[in-house]
């Protein structure tokens, strides 16, 4: 978020998509991907509306909260002059794109599922 206002204040036509899983960054991928199930108080995380929070910056800001609003948005971001963020509302669970994964990390993922189910079932 500094970094966005820095670019304002630099008139820099950076251009940015958040990819707004309403979760702390990726700490439940992080997680699972070494077997363990995500601590759900510790990753819920009451998100910004960040399109707001760039046009409350001087900024540009576009929000996405349906796939087909996606192509608009990021459009809209790169026709206009200085910086922008896009606000894109992903799927909380969806497993991003990731260049590799190995056959270890897909049971690692498989394991945490298994965990998590226990967890919801035995009231933690």
């Amino acid at each position: 978020m500094c970094e966005f206002l820095t670019a304002v204040h630099h008139k820099l036509p950076v251009k940015a998509v958040v990819f707004n899983n309403s979760a702390f960054g990726l700490i439940r991928l992080e997680a699972e991907s070494v077997g363990l199930p995500a601590f759900e108080k510790g990753i819920e995380f009451p998100n910004p509306d960040f399109a707001a929070f760039a046009r409350a910056c001087g900024g540009h800001g576009f929000a996405a909260r349906k796939p087909g609003e996606l192509t608009a948005a990021i459009s809209e971001a790169f026709a206009v002059d200085g910086p922008a963020i896009v606000d894109a509302v992903v799927a909380a669970d969806e497993i991003p794109n990731v260049p590799y994964i190995d056959l270890d990390t897909v049971g690692h993922f498989a394991l945490a599922k298994i965990k998590e189910a226990v967890l919801a079932v035995t009231d933690r």
